[in-house]
């Protein structure tokens, strides 16, 4: 006699599995649905910033190790280059042979598998080609300046963001036919390089005012014309627009004083903040508000500010969950990205901020993959069908009713695992009005637990 797939769960959880319960209500019509902070991967190291590479896997720049890693799907970490035990240097070269010294962001050219880095104390770009992990200076000199020139001619001070922007035809009506990266600025009166990179021809393009300024991390829209960049200052913060089209004109959208409030245009207050992205259909700002241990929104149609994640205090045993009741330690550098079911993995499932939290990478989802889902200050409301799910640890089993309803459900492999947990054994979820989605591991879980939070989106 076949037994069904919550029987089979039953019997391995007997034996020694361990079953995570997850939540999912089912309703019709427009549901609003809280931001939903998971952890995807646990680092020994510290993560400064990340970046997708096009292969399904990420890159990330560990500043303190002066080392760049990828880690996969299944949470295997790979050292790329740099030596991974904080020595530092400037030295081009294979894997280990190369150094850096404190980079601190990072970019990928996922079609020509190069990954573009800023080795921030070094005052250098460097390029790492994923191919064969071979590290070479793009540009910059070693020295501190800001000069602009031809590959190492050129001088930095402090590059501390970069960004990389290859022209969309269908989108740039500006004929830009140049695959450029631009580089925030940390000292030097917070400027924004821009590099081309066939050339590496060096040019500043804006300063955002003030030798207290610093710019630390940037963002660019899908037509190349705008930049968005957050800044830090003796006592300021905020959140600049450059337009790179009219005169790289700067216009502050929101902040000012260093703190912390939500608000409107300069009555909202940051402390210190580093990762930007823009939304799916770029209506909004998603921000690592590093100092203020919060992730905020800004929506462009209006420079409103809100909190969409974080509580405000800092703690090293960071809290997955619902946005408002999560915690980070200090999020840095961060990237807009999107899920995908690994049996479609054309059709994106759920897209969020992926940033990077000292020593975690977490995922904060935030809608639905179609760009017409809105934000509000502590939800983002998805349309129907659209789920996510809130956790539930306490939960009874189905009734048998629920049993014989019972389906396989194909789940995106980071919603449901974590980079030291055992293969996926059996997922079903069942459609009824309140949706229970069972993931059944085959051996106990490690010492932190898995709390990643499953979309669940076609259910009937």
């Amino acid at each position: 006699m076949a037994l069904s797939p919550i029987r089979n769960c039953a019997m391995m959880t007997v034996q020694i599995s361990l079953c995570l319960l997850l939540l999912v209500v089912v309703c019709r019509g427009d549901v609003p649905v809280p931001v939903v902070v998971s952890t995807i991967f646990n680092s020994t190291i510290s993560v400064m910033d990340i970046a997708e590479d096009g292969q399904g896997t990420f890159l990330y720049s560990a500043a303190l190790t002066n080392s760049i890693h990828r880690v996969d799907s299944d949470g295997d970490v790979m050292l790329l280059a740099g030596t991974g035990n904080a020595t530092f240097g400037f030295n081009n070269g294979v894997g280990s042979a190369a150094l850096f010294y404190y980079p601190t962001a990072i970019t990928c050219d996922t079609a020509l598998r190069m990954a573009y880095i800023c080795d921030s104390n070094n005052q250098l770009i460097r390029t790492l080609n994923l191919s064969d992990n071979n590290v070479s200076t793009l540009a910059g000199s070693g020295q501190t300046a800001t000069i602009d020139g031809v590959g190492t001619l050129a001088q930095f001070a402090f590059p501390g963001g970069i960004v990389f922007y290859r022209p969309d035809h269908h989108l740039d009506m500006h004929n830009n036919n140049n695959t450029v990266l631009y580089i925030a600025q940390y000292s030097g009166n917070a400027y924004i390089r821009k590099i081309d990179i066939d050339t590496a021809n060096v040019t500043t393009v804006a300063s955002l005012g003030g030798s207290l300024r610093s710019a630390l991390r940037a963002c660019i829209t899908k037509d190349g014309a705008v930049l968005y960049v957050s800044m830090f200052g003796y006592s300021e913060s905020s959140i600049a627009r450059v337009d790179l089209r009219n005169g790289s004109n700067v216009t502050t959208l929101a902040g000012s004083s260093t703190g912390f409030a939500d608000g409107a245009s300069v009555h909202a207050r940051f402390s210190a903040p580093q990762g930007i992205a823009l939304n799916s259909d770029e209506s909004v700002l998603i921000i690592a508000d590093t100092k203020n241990y919060r992730i905020r929104q800004l929506r462009l149609l209006d420079n409103s500010v809100t909190t969409i994640a974080g509580i405000g205090v800092a703690t090293t045993s960071q809290r997955d969950g619902i946005g408002l009741q999560a915690t980070f330690t200090q999020p840095y550098g961060g990237k807009w990205h999107c899920f995908a079911a690994a049996s479609r993995p054309s059709e994106k499932e759920v897209c969020g901020f992926l940033v990077a939290d000292t020593n975690l990478v977490r995922f904060v989802a935030i809608e639905a993959a179609r760009p017409s889902a809105s934000l509000s200050s502590s939800v983002s409301t998805l349309s129907a069908a659209k789920i996510l799910p809130r956790p539930h640890k306490h939960k009874q089993p189905p009734s048998s009713k629920m049993i014989a309803t019972a389906q396989p459900v194909s789940v995106p492999s980071y919603f449901c695992r974590s980079p030291r947990s055992p293969p996926i054994k059996s997922c079903v979820y069942y459609p009824t009005r309140v949706a229970v989605v069972l993931c059944c591991f085959r051996q106990r879980l490690p010492h932190r637990p898995l709390r990643i939070l499953l979309p669940i989106h076609r259910l009937l």
